[in-house]
């Protein structure tokens, strides 16, 4: 944006509106610090009518937003209980707005967006990983005590292993009918969480070992067949293959990380190799769950 105003100037004005005998800024904050960052004395305005409400106002700037910018869930949830604040009825945010948003317009919706507007703590996550809505309406059937035993545990984490932490220990709850703070006592899991001062990463991965094999051992235990599989088949660190830990789905996912055609010749060289030296069906047996046949 800095390059652009430095070229061509702030073409499409900031809009204003007057308040108290003050003009307060409600649309275009980057532009006006850009501008002020290339040092602009002066700036074009649009004024708004000064009887407009602020709702009003917010629904303009809204609508302005939405035509160029794609919300997060977080960022949704902020705009609910904003048009909820200055006055939308909660019909007219079902009706109106929620679709706009491409969510479900019902009341249930409305009411998980109002709850997860207040988790300030745990917005940044869900903005910064695009949590979908049926993460969050997960999340929200922890206690508050449960929410905050969660957050460190998944902060940092990709999106899916968020998700897949929170879907284990909800059935977890539902299983054994403990909290979840009496669930984190249990000697597999504390050992995980204290692992998680030193390495979060690989405390991650060995809390969803454990989970998942607390909910399903025999996946569990195949999982850690492919595992084996896997090293075995000797592939430098370059090369790695991938699977759905929840075995649902059947297929592996292979992912090279190269910086050259050489290293390119190199990885399938590699591969051919352990083609012809290795054996691949034990793994693809597993994959498919077809051991005992």
């Amino acid at each position: 944006m800095i390059r652009s105003i430095k070229e061509i100037g702030v073409v499409n004005p900031v809009k204003v509106i007057k308040r108290d005998g003050r003009y307060v800024l409600v649309s275009g904050w980057k532009r006006v610090e850009g501008a002020i960052a290339c040092g602009f004395k002066r700036l074009s305005i649009l004024e708004l009518p000064e009887d407009f409400s602020d709702l009003e106002v917010f629904t303009l700037i809204f609508f302005e937003n939405y035509a160029q910018t794609r919300f997060s869930l977080a960022e949704k949830a902020l705009a609910i209980k904003k048009f909820s604040v200055l006055g939308l009825s909660d019909a007219g945010i079902i009706t109106r707005i929620l679709p706009l948003l491409e969510l479900p317009p019902a009341r249930q919706t409305y009411q998980v967006l109002l709850e997860l507007s207040s988790l300030h703590e745990a917005l940044p996550i869900v903005h910064l990983k695009d949590w979908k809505l049926a993460a969050a309406e997960l999340f929200l059937t922890f206690s508050l005590d449960e929410r905050s035993l969660l957050l460190p545990l998944i902060s940092g984490l990709t999106q899916n292993k968020q998700k897949e932490i929170i879907e284990l220990f909800y059935s977890l709850k539902k299983r054994q009918g403990k909290s979840l703070g009496e669930i984190v006592e249990q000697p597999e899991m504390a050992f995980c969480l204290e692992m998680f001062r030193k390495d979060r990463l690989a405390a991650a991965e060995k809390l969803l070992l454990v989970l998942r094999k607390e909910i399903n051992p025999g996946i569990s235990s195949r999982g850690e067949e492919i595992d084996r599989e896997l090293k075995q088949l000797g592939l430098p660190e370059s090369i790695r293959m991938n699977y759905d830990r929840t075995l649902e789905e059947t297929s592996l996912t292979l992912q090279v990380r190269i910086d050259s055609e050489q290293e390119l010749r190199k990885a399938i060289d590699e591969i051919s190799r352990s083609l012809d030296e290795k054996n691949w069906s034990k793994l693809f047996e597993l994959l498919h769950n077809k051991t005992e046949e």
